[in-house]
């Protein structure tokens, strides 16, 4: 009899554990979902990201003696945290996180010409490059398309004479435990083929 009661205790007692448990999963995976379908929306409101920095910095007049250097990309480049004043040296940094080379391209014209940029410097295709494992169909266009973002970014920054300083696209991290069931080896395949073109 008491050997039952404490075979009924354990199992109570594994039941709530695992009862809890999911309830703190689910919870997670209800505010994760929340948040992509805040960013998704937010996204179709805004497809480029042109509200996320108002038009403040717009430089009518270069300053005379000063080299104005901007940071340009996704989170990589929206990450980078900005030198200390150097003196002759203006940092801008015009990166916006989770963006893909096809938005970050066709933002040029409003985030980085009415800067008048001496410099860029970009960091862009890993949003695209990420996608790989979902669409694995579409690898070798998701790649092709990196490419061709990046020479239209080049091609726009060559027309109002800025230098362009082109990072290759940083490796892969740890991989977060929520992307490890749609991640593949494919993703860093693909990065060390994008930087072997640029």
């Amino acid at each position: 009899m008491k050997s039952t009661k404490f075979t009924v205790k354990i199992a109570l007692f594994l039941f709530l554990g695992a009862f809890l448990l999911s309830l703190g999963l689910n919870g997670a995976l209800f505010l994760k979902a929340k948040q992509y379908y805040w960013e998704l929306n937010g996204t179709r409101l805004d497809p480029l990201g042109l509200s996320f920095y108002p038009p403040n910095g717009v430089v009518d007049e270069k300053e005379e003696g000063v080299i104005t250097a901007v940071f340009f990309g996704d989170s990589r480049a929206a990450q980078w945290p900005t030198p200390v004043e150097i003196d002759g040296y203006r940092f801008i940094n015009r990166g916006i996180g989770s963006q893909t080379s096809v938005q970050v391209a066709a933002r040029f014209q409003q985030h980085i010409v009415p800067l008048k940029p001496d410099v860029i410097i970009v960091q862009m295709c890993i949003n695209d490059l990420k996608t790989i494992p979902l669409f694995p169909q579409k690898e070798e266009a998701i790649t092709r398309n990196c490419l061709a973002n990046i020479d239209q970014v080049l091609a726009e920054a060559e027309e109002i004479g800025a230098t362009v300083i082109l990072t290759t696209v940083f490796p892969v991290g740890d991989v977060p435990l929520e992307r490890r069931l749609v991640w593949s080896p494919k993703t860093g395949e693909a990065v060390t083929a994008v930087n072997q073109q640029i």
